[in-house]
């Protein structure tokens, strides 16, 4: 009788001689209840700025026209903006006055911190053109951050530059 017990007894002084020792005996090791507080290093997150010589802050207009719109001006209540780049005003009222004569296209790209976008309106009658111009220009003048615009009219197709770093890689991508 005492054979027979100590013949059951001896695989779990087996088991449990295996398991006191950690040998990977196809038993799982024993893990620290305590978890790790170091923090994982944090990888910066690269960013690309495809506009490069605009600025945060500012607008670059285009006005790529063969047929000139006569008296054409975009002002808001403090400034006339011009063809290039300008600073841009935050949270201002935009007017486009002139009188347009054929069809236009607007072109658009804007930036910041890595997001981007663009828009392109092609075919804009001349009714159409002073209402879209404001709309898109008050839209922007209320955006919380600064960034970098590209903004063209053209009575040309594609007519957007092709020579202002990132302005092409950006309205192409859309």
């Amino acid at each position: 009788m005492k054979k027979a017990l100590l013949l059951l007894a001896l695989p779990l002084l087996f088991v449990a001689a295996c398991d006191s020792n950690n040998t990977n005996s196809g038993t799982t090791p024993k893990t620290d209840p305590t978890p790790s507080t170091d923090p994982e290093p944090s990888t910066p997150v690269a960013t690309t700025t495809y506009m490069t010589t605009i600025n945060e802050g500012e607008i670059y207009f285009d006005f790529n026209l063969t047929t000139a719109i006569e008296g054409l001006k975009i002002k808001s209540e403090t400034k006339d903006y011009v063809a290039g780049k300008q600073a841009f005003e935050k949270n201002a009222k935009f007017t486009f006055e002139g009188t347009p004569t054929v069809k236009y296209n607007l072109y658009e790209a804007i930036e910041s911190g890595g997001v981007y976008q663009s828009a392109k309106k092609e075919g804009i009658s001349t009714e159409g053109l002073k209402d879209m111009v404001e709309r898109h220009l008050n839209a922007y003048s209320k955006l919380s951050g600064n960034y970098r615009i590209y903004f063209c009219i053209t009575d040309t197709a594609q007519g957007w530059s092709k020579t202002i770093p990132g302005v092409n890689d950006i309205i192409t991508k859309f």
